[in-house]
């Protein structure tokens, strides 16, 4: 769905959810496939699975990670790989921006395997292995421990445990926290980093109803887009050549062209992000009242700050796309805390479990104060939160060329360090490949104008914070402006004529912020000019060769984006030591555990970002605003309808001439006597789940997960089974339009399809 973007915005600043004791509903849960005793089997089979439980298990193969944010699966014996046109977006902004201009709005077919383009910066993971590895893991804890040691002491054995997993086997190994670290999960991957893109429809079609119709139903997008993917000669993950050949994969779906009945069973396998389901009422009203709020007001005046025409606009494109996601994202899911009184729900939630627990003198002896710890955890975030949420996103793909050069200080300070010691994941060998190929793309994806527009307005915020949550970076940065106007003012001075005048009157007109960012840009040279291809070689070599320096010479040189870097850095280490330990180190890996497992025991954990399995049935939705009900699918018909030749309904001639025509082929749906566009579902997913095969109950595709309805926006915080639906791309409109439209005839070939006369 479209909140693949949205998820990696979120998750720089979130922190791990506690499950409860609430009832989940009947079709509520994100299964790990290898905790058999949780998959509700039986209810499976009576909603019409056709699959034993370890057929429905050998599907995973056949489930692939897109680039970090989002779902696909393979649907040939050749790699081929079908997923959401936003998850695929990162691949046809990177290609429209730099070699194929247009791409993006006239969309793309590859007739043959030599005319599919290699998609720069994106890979994808192939789940090989998952398994649980709680005990091991929590094994090396002691009683008298620290909250520092303990946190040390796990990073410590799950870093050894990935290292076991990966010596000598190709693969990428991840064990992941649940719930903070309730429990474990190893998983193993294959990772791909040749990715092509074979078939995506026109960007009218692909992103139809845009933010309009975005958490919205009735929808009628063409969200999807083919990919394959590569490896070398000799079968083993490679970059991209020419020559490399299509992967084998172990396991992939065949695609149905069957009818779609109201009641059918739909299950998911994705990776869904982070959920906080169960939390406790402390951490609910804290993400309410700040968390929200915060980041809706940033990512609105980022927005309003981007680049709007030109290459700038083309360039950013993909932050764009995420920011205005996120900010709808933010302030949709208030008014649905609001409509759904969350909060109330959560606060008898507390007091319930509380008086479980005072209940059971074994229970209030050992956890009597927990909840009233967790909420004091909260109470003191609060004095520094709106402080931390800026100095994490200013590590972020938000501002992608201060990232780099807070990557090149990072890197300087850590890269002779033990790989098992290095902090945070993103530093990691296995993973620097892809800060290398950030700084290395980093032109291609930027203007210096949009990085100066952007930082300018971020940093204008992060000023205008009140003083006692306010970066120390952002007064700094204030301060150098002052000293800057007032250097230029006494040059001015010199210059005793009209155009000194009129230099002086645009100067009143700035404030420090925008004269320090301005200053930033004109004398760094870590970026190139995008209109001097010398200056780019230039800037992309200096950067490869600051990639090996000592962190004293990065951290004294007179670059001053590099030296911006060095002081958001060091006042971000100095809060996560101080004010933001309790967060990372007592409450993840210590209250939470001890909530989840001693008292809670739910039947299934929160997302992060791993494998799971879901399932729902296909379903109408009744709009619980405006109490109106509308069919489980929708028509092309429909679609045509909301066509104004504009922005976000820019309805392509070559459609509506097949349309007007009616040259359907075998695509009509019998139920509705049109051809399908989307259908709703009661599946439990959330962000992440984006571009997920949604599969009948003999395990075949039938379309891709992409949206929800507005309820549904909740689907973090709960499951509303009677209210909420997602949102699903029928399989049948892609191979329509591939068949009627785009004339991609060797894909619907190589899918065991025939074109139609």
């Amino acid at each position: 769905m479209s909140r693949s973007l949205r998820v990696f915005l979120a998750c720089c600043v979130c922190f791990a959810g506690m499950m409860s004791a609430s009832v989940s509903h009947a079709e509520e849960g994100m299964f790990l496939l290898y905790e058999t005793g949780r998959v509700p089997f039986q209810e499976l089979k009576k909603k019409g699975l056709g699959l034993t439980l370890k057929q429905l298990q050998g599907l995973a193969p056949a489930v692939v990670q897109l680039a970090r944010g989002g779902t696909g699966s393979f649907v040939s014996k050749d790699g081929l790989i079908v997923t959401n046109h936003h998850v695929a977006y990162g691949c046809l902004a990177r290609l429209d921006a730099t070699s194929h201009k247009g791409l993006m709005e006239k969309g793309y077919v590859a007739k043959n395997r030599g005319e599919e383009l290699h998609c720069p910066s994106y890979d994808m993971m192939v789940v090989v292995r998952l398994e649980d590895v709680t005990k091991q893991v929590r094994g090396v804890l002691k009683p008298k421990m620290t909250p520092s040691q303990r946190a040390k002491a796990i990073r410590t054995k799950r870093r050894m445990m990935e290292a076991a997993c990966e010596k000598g086997s190709g693969l990428i190994c991840e064990v992941a926290a649940l719930n903070g670290g309730a429990g474990f999960t190893l998983s193993a991957y294959r990772r791909l980093l040749d990715v092509r893109l074979v078939y995506s429809p026109a960007g009218a079609l692909g992103k139809f109803g845009g933010d309009i119709d975005n958490w919205r139903y009735p929808r009628h997008t063409a969200d999807f887009t083919f990919l394959r993917a590569y490896v070398g000669k000799d079968g083993k993950p490679a970059s991209y050549k020419a020559s490399n050949k299509p992967f084998q994969p172990a396991r992939f779906l065949k695609v149905s062209t069957k009818n779609l009945h109201r009641g059918d069973l739909t299950m998911v396998m994705g990776f869904p992000g982070r959920t906080s389901r169960h939390v406790s009422y402390a951490q609910a009203k804290y993400y309410y009242e700040r968390a929200l709020v915060g980041r809706a007001k940033l990512f609105r005046a980022l927005l309003d700050a981007m680049p709007k025409t030109g290459l700038g606009k083309r360039r950013y494109r993909g932050l764009n796309a995420g920011l205005n996601n996120g900010a709808k994202y933010y302030e949709d899911l208030r008014e649905q805390f609001d409509k759904f009184k969350l909060l109330d729900r959560k606060k008898k939630e507390y007091e319930a479990l509380q008086a479980k627990i005072n209940a059971d003198p074994k229970l209030k002896a050992e956890h009597g104060k927990l909840l009233a710890q967790i909420a004091d955890i909260y109470k003191a975030y609060r004095k520094v939160d709106q402080k931390a949420l800026y100095l994490h996103y200013m590590q972020s793909r938000l501002l992608s060329s201060l990232q780099v050069a807070i990557d090149l200080v990072k890197w300087s300070k850590i890269r002779k360090m033990d790989d098992i010691k290095r902090p945070g994941e993103r530093y990691r060998e296995k993973n620097m490949y892809r800060v290398y190929r950030g700084s290395e793309m980093l032109e291609r994806m930027i203007t210096r104008d949009g990085e100066r527009l952007l930082l300018t307005r971020y940093f204008q915020m992060a000023y205008a914070l009140p003083k006692t949550q306010r970066p120390k970076v952002a007064t700094w940065l204030y301060e150098q402006g002052k000293k800057e106007a007032a250097r230029l003012s006494k040059m001015l001075n010199v210059l005793d004529n009209n155009f000194a005048g009129i230099l002086r009157l645009g100067m009143k007109k700035l404030d420090p912020i925008e004269i320090a960012v301005a200053s930033i840009f004109q004398n760094t040279v870590l970026i190139g000019d995008e209109d001097d291809a010398l200056s780019l070689k230039a800037a992309v070599a200096l950067r490869k060769a600051l990639f090996k320096a000592s962190s004293k010479e990065l951290r004294t040189s007179s670059d001053p984006l590099l030296q911006l870097a060095v002081k958001i850095i060091d006042e971000l280490d100095a809060l996560e030591k101080g004010e933001l330990e309790p967060m990372q180190k007592v409450l993840g890996p210590i209250l939470n555990p001890r909530l989840v497992n001693k008292i809670l025991k739910p039947n299934y954990w929160d997302a992060n970002f791993t494998l799971r399995f879901n399932y729902g049935t296909v379903q109408d939705y009744t709009d619980s605003k405006t109490k109106k009900k509308h069919l489980y699918l929708t028509t092309l018909t429909e679609l045509l309808k909301k066509d104004t030749g504009k922005d976000p309904f820019d309805v392509p001639e070559g459609l509506k001439k097949v349309a007007a025509a009616k040259k359907f082929g075998p695509w009509i749906e019998p139920a509705i006597k049109d051809v399908p566009i989307n259908f709703t579902a009661t599946l439990d997913t959330t962000g992440g789940n984006s571009g997920s095969p949604v599969i009948n109950g003999a395990g075949e595709l039938i379309g891709l997960l992409f949206d929800g309805t507005p309820e549904a926006i909740l689907s973090d915080w709960q499951y509303l089974e009677a209210e909420q639906r997602s949102i699903c791309m029928d399989i049948r409109f892609a191979l329509f339009l591939a068949d009627k439209v785009d004339g991609a005839h060797a894909l619907l070939k190589e899918l065991g399809l025939q074109p139609s006369k």
